[in-house]
C-alpha cells in the first residue's frame, strides 16, 4: 500500500517519540545505577579500610613490631616519608580522614584510589592506607563498561520495538486512509466504523460515516434534481426548436426582418441545448462516457464563426480563420461547442471594427482579438464566477463554465491581455 504523508507523519513521529523515551529512560537507568555503584563502592572502600585500620592497631597492640599489611589493592605506610614521592604530595597536609583522588574525589592526585589517614597509637606518626580499586572483583570501572554496553544493547532492542509499535498504532487509521482514498461518490462505503474500537481513530471513523451518509444523501438529491431539471428543460427548448423550424417555414419568413429574427431565436434555443448539456456534464462525476466519443473541432469552430459574424455584423469586425491539421479529440460536441463558443462570443462582444482571428491547431484553439483588451487587475479574476467587466453585457459565469469544464476534461485555458491592443485566449486540449 502508498503510504499518505498523513500516515508517513505519524508512523514518523511515534518512532521517533519511541526512540526518544527509550534513550531518555536508559540514561535514567544507566545513570542511577553508575550514582548507586558509585555511592555503595565508597561506601564499601572506606569500611574496608576501616576494618583493616582496626586489625591492624588491635594486633599493634599486642605486638608494635606487627608486619603492615600490604596486598595487591592495598598498601599501609607508617609517617609521610614513607608514603611514595608520587603519593606523598597529595596527602602531606590532609588531617585524618578518609578521603578519595581522581575524577570523583576531591582530593588531586594521580590516578584514582582511596585513602584513610589515621593516627599510630602511642606515637605521633600517622598510618596511611591506600586502596586501589583496579583489582578483580573490586574495579569501579567494570560496572560502568557493563551499564553503557547495556545501555546499547537497549537501543538495538528500541529501534525494532518503536517500528513495530508504530506500525500496530497506525495500521487502523491506514486502514481508514485507504478506505476513503478508494470510496467512489457513487458508490460511499458504509457500516465500516463497526470494525474499529472505541478509541480516537474508532470515533474519526464514526466521524466519517457519517459524513460519507451526508454526502450520500446529498449526491442522491443532486442526481435527482440534474435529471428533473434536465427533463424539464429539454421539453420546454425542444418545443420552442420545434416552433421555430415552424416559423421559418412560413410565409412571412421571407421577409429579412423576421428572417433575421427567426435565425436568431434558433441559435438562441440551439445555445441553450448547449449550455444544459455542459451543466449536465460538469454534475457528473466520472469520464467513462467521454473515452467513447471522439469530436471533430474544425467544423464546430466554423459554425459558431458563421453565427456571431451574422449576430455582431454591425460592429464592422474583420474575421480570419485558419486550421493547421485536422483536429479530434475525445469530448461530447456539445461540450466543445459551449467552451469555444464562450471564448469566440466575448473577442466578438469586445471588439469593434477591429480583427478576430481564429487558429485550430494540432494541440488546441487560439482565439486573438484586437478589442478592449482587459485590465492586469482583472485578469486573474474574469474566471470567478459572477465576475463582470465594465463593458461586460452578461452574467459573469462564461469563463467560469470554460474554466471548470477545463478542469473537468484536463484543458487548459490561457488568457493574455493588453489593455486597449486586445486579448489571446488558448485552448489547448489532451489530445
Amino acid at each position: 500500500m502508498k503510504k499518505t504523508p498523513l500516515n508517513a507523519g505519524i508512523s514518523t513521529r511515534i518512532i521517533v517519540f519511541f526512540i526518544v523515551f527509550g534513550i531518555l529512560m536508559s540514561s535514567i537507568f544507566v545513570g542511577t545505577v553508575i550514582l548507586l555503584e558509585h555511592l555503595q563502592s565508597e561506601e564499601s572502600f572506606d569500611r574496608i579500610l576501616k576494618t583493616e585500620y582496626e586489625r591492624f592497631i588491635e594486633e599493634y597492640r599486642h605486638n608494635a613490631s606487627v608486619p603492615l599489611p600490604q596486598t595487591e589493592y592495598m598498601k599501609f605506610y607508617v609517617g609521610i616519608d614513607s608514603v611514595p614521592e608520587d603519593k606523598r604530595k597529595s596527602v602531606a597536609d590532609l588531617k585524618p580522614g578518609y578521603y578519595e583522588t581522581g575524577i570523583h574525589g576531591g582530593v588531586k592526585g594521580p590516578g584514582h584510589f582511596h585513602v584513610a589517614i589515621q593516627p599510630l597509637p602511642g606515637t605521633e606518626e600517622k598510618v596511611f592506607m591506600f586502596f586501589f580499586p583496579y583489582f578483580r572483583g573490586f574495579d569501579t570501572l567494570t560496572l560502568q563498561h557493563h551499564s553503557v554496553v547495556g545501555f546499547f544493547i537497549l537501543l538495538l532492542f528500541i529501534f525494532p520495538t518503536s517500528i513495530f509499535v508504530a506500525k500496530r498504532v497506525t495500521c487502523p487509521l491506514r486502514r481508514l486512509v485507504t478506505l476513503v482514498n478508494n470510496a467512489n461518490p457513487d458508490n460511499l462505503p458504509g457500516g465500516f466504523s463497526d470494525s474499529y474500537h472505541d478509541d480516537e481513530v474508532g470515533a474519526l471513523a464514526r466521524a466519517l460515516e457519517k459524513s460519507m451518509e451526508r454526502t450520500k444523501a446529498f449526491l442522491t438529491r443532486e442526481h435527482q434534481f440534474t435529471r428533473d431539471a434536465s427533463h424539464e428543460l429539454r421539453t420546454p427548448i425542444t418545443a420552442m426548436k420545434g416552433a421555430v423550424e415552424l416559423l421559418q417555414q412560413l410565409p412571412a419568413c421571407e421577409e429579412e426582418k423576421v428572417d433575421r429574427l427567426a435565425k436568431r431565436m434558433d441559435r438562441s434555443v440551439s445555445e441553450m441545448e448547449s449550455i444544459i448539456e455542459a451543466l449536465l456534464w460538469l454534475s457528473r462525476e466520472g469520464l467513462s462516457e467521454v473515452s467513447s466519443q471522439m469530436c471533430e473541432v474544425a467544423p464546430i469552430v466554423e459554425d459558431i464563426m458563421r453565427q456571431y459574424q451574422e449576430q455582431y455584423r454591425e460592429k464592422g469586425n474583420r474575421t480570419d480563420m485558419e486550421a493547421a491539421g485536422d483536429l479530434k479529440i475525445k469530448a461530447p460536441p456539445a461540450v466543445v461547442r459551449i467552451t469555444i463558443s464562450n471564448l469566440i462570443r466575448n473577442a466578438f462582444q469586445f471588439t469593434r471594427d477591429g480583427e478576430i482571428r481564429v487558429h485550430l491547431s494540432d494541440t488546441g484553439v487560439e482565439i486573438t482579438d484586437t478589442g478592449t483588451g482587459i485590465a492586469p487587475d482583472d485578469l486573474d479574476r474574469v474566471r470567478q464566477p459572477a465576475f463582470r467587466g465594465k463593458e461586460s453585457q452578461g452574467f459573469g459565469f462564461g469563463l467560469d463554465i470554460v474554466s471548470r469544464l477545463c478542469d473537468r476534461f484536463d484543458w487548459r485555458l490561457e488568457i493574455e491581455s493588453t489593455p486597449g491592443k486586445g486579448t489571446t485566449a488558448r485552448l489547448i486540449f489532451r489530445t
